[in-house]
C-alpha cells in the first residue's frame, strides 16, 4: 500500500517536473526572441495554477509588445513614405503608451509643421504673383514715364533752341540799338550845329539888313543931293546944263540904288523868315532827335532786359534739361531695378511652386477635434522649428 503511494507520488513529481521543464524551454525560447527583436513566439504549452498566469502574463505582453512594435512598425513606414495621417493607438499603457504619445506627438509636429510650409509655400507664392504683378504694372509705368520724359526732353530742347535763338536775336538788337543811339546822337550834334548855323545866319542877314539900310540912306541923300543939284544947275541956266545932265544920271542912280536896296531888303526879310522857320523846324528836330534818343535808350534797356532774361532762361533750361537728363537715367536704374525685381520673383514662384510640389509628397490627415493626431501635443521643439519658419518667411 505505502509503495503503491509512493509510486503514485514520484509520478506526479516527474509529471510536474517534465511540465515545468517544457514550461521554462518554451518561456526561454520565447525570452530569447524577444531578444532578438522577435515577437511573434508564444507559450503554448498547458499549465495550471501560477505557472498558467505565468504563461497568460507573458503571453499578453508579447502580444502588446507585438502589436507596439507593429504599430511603430505602420507609423513610422507611413511617415517615410510622406504619410502623416497614420497614428498608433491609445490602448497602451506604461512606457508603451509613452512610446505612443511621443510618436504621435513627432508625427504631429511633423505634419503640422508640413501644414505651415505648405501655407507658408502658397503665401510666398501669392506675395511673388504680387510682386509680379505689381513689378510688370511699375515697368508699364516706368515705360510711360520714360516716354514722358524723352517728349519731355525734346521739348525742353526746342525750347532751349528757341531760347538761345531768342537770346541771339536780343543780343543782335541791343547791338544795332546802341548803333542807332550813337547815330541819334551824332545826328543831334549835326543838328546842333546846324540851329547855330542857322543862328549865324540869321544874325548875318540882319547884319546884312543894316547894311541895305545905310545904302538905302546913302542912296536917298544922294537922290536929295542930285534933286538940289539939278535946282542949282537950272538957275545957272546955260552954264549949268551939263551939270543938269550928271544930276540926272546920279538922281537915276540913286533911284535905282534905292530900288536894289529895297529888294535886296525884301529878299532879306524873306531869308530872314525863311531862317528862322529853318531854325525853328531845325529845333523841332533836334527836340524830336532828342526823344528818339530817350526810346532808343528805353527801348536798348529793355532789349538788355530781354536778352539777359533770355540769358537766364536759357541757363535754367539747361538746368532742367540735366535735371530730366537725371531723371531719365534713374528712371533707366529703375526700369533695370523692376526687371531685376520681376526675374527675382519668378524665381521666387518657382520655387515656391518647387516646394508646394516637393510638400505634396506628405499626406496630412483632415484633422477633426477627436482625432487621435489632433489630441496629441507636438513636441516642444516645434517651437522653436515654427519661429525658424517665421524667420525663413520674413
Amino acid at each position: 500500500m505505502q509503495g503503491d503511494i509512493e509510486g503514485g507520488f514520484r509520478q506526479q513529481v516527474d509529471n510536474a517536473m517534465a511540465t515545468m521543464e517544457t514550461a521554462l524551454g518554451e518561456i526561454g525560447e520565447v525570452m530569447q526572441d524577444l531578444a532578438q527583436g522577435q515577437f511573434s513566439r508564444r507559450i503554448k504549452v498547458d499549465l495550471e495554477g501560477d505557472l498558467n498566469r505565468l504563461k497568460q502574463d507573458i503571453n499578453h505582453s508579447m502580444d502588446a509588445l507585438e502589436q507596439a512594435v507593429e504599430d511603430v512598425t505602420r507609423v513610422a513606414s507611413a511617415i517615410s513614405e510622406g504619410d502623416l495621417s497614420q497614428t498608433m493607438s491609445d490602448n497602451y499603457e506604461g512606457e508603451l503608451n509613452n512610446i505612443a504619445i511621443a510618436l504621435n506627438g513627432t508625427s504631429a509636429s511633423v505634419a503640422s509643421i508640413v501644414a505651415d510650409v505648405r501655407a507658408m509655400g502658397q503665401e510666398v507664392r501669392r506675395g511673388a504673383d504680387e510682386i509680379a504683378r505689381g513689378g510688370e504694372d511699375l515697368t508699364n509705368r516706368t515705360a510711360t514715364q520714360a516716354s514722358s520724359l524723352e517728349e519731355t526732353a525734346a521739348s525742353m530742347e526746342q525750347m532751349a533752341s528757341s531760347v538761345r535763338l531768342n537770346a541771339d536775336h536780343s543780343e543782335k538788337a541791343n547791338n544795332l540799338m546802341r548803333d542807332a543811339m550813337e547815330q541819334a546822337q551824332a545826328s543831334g550834334t549835326v543838328v546842333a550845329q546846324a540851329v547855330e548855323s542857322m543862328g549865324e545866319i540869321a544874325q548875318s542877314s540882319r547884319k546884312i539888313a543894316d547894311i541895305i539900310s545905310l545904302i538905302d540912306g546913302i542912296a536917298f541923300q544922294t537922290n536929295l543931293l542930285a534933286l538940289n543939284a539939278s535946282v542949282e544947275a537950272a538957275r545957272a541956266g546955260e552954264h549949268g546944263r551939263g551939270f543938269a545932265v550928271v544930276a540926272g544920271e546920279v538922281r537915276s542912280l540913286a533911284q535905282r540904288a534905292a530900288d536894289a536896296a529895297k529888294d535886296i531888303t525884301g529878299l532879306i526879310n524873306d531869308s530872314g523868315a525863311r531862317v528862322e522857320q529853318g531854325s525853328h523846324l531845325v529845333n523841332e528836330t533836334g527836340e524830336a532827335l532828342d526823344k528818339i534818343r530817350q526810346s532808343l535808350d528805353m527801348v536798348a534797356f529793355t532789349v538788355s532786359e530781354i536778352a539777359s532774361a533770355s540769358n537766364e532762361q536759357a541757363s535754367g533750361i539747361e538746368q532742367v534739361n540735366h535735371a530730366v537728363a537725371q531723371l531719365d537715367s534713374l528712371n533707366q536704374q529703375n526700369s533695370a531695378l523692376v526687371e531685376e525685381s520681376a526675374a527675382a520673383a519668378g524665381a521666387l514662384t518657382d520655387q515656391a511652386a518647387e516646394l508646394n510640389e516637393l510638400m505634396q509628397f506628405f499626406k496630412l490627415e483632415e484633422q477633426h477635434p477627436n482625432s487621435t493626431l489632433a489630441q496629441a501635443k507636438p513636441m516642444p521643439e516645434h517651437q522653436d522649428i515654427k519661429h525658424l519658419v517665421s524667420d525663413l518667411r520674413v
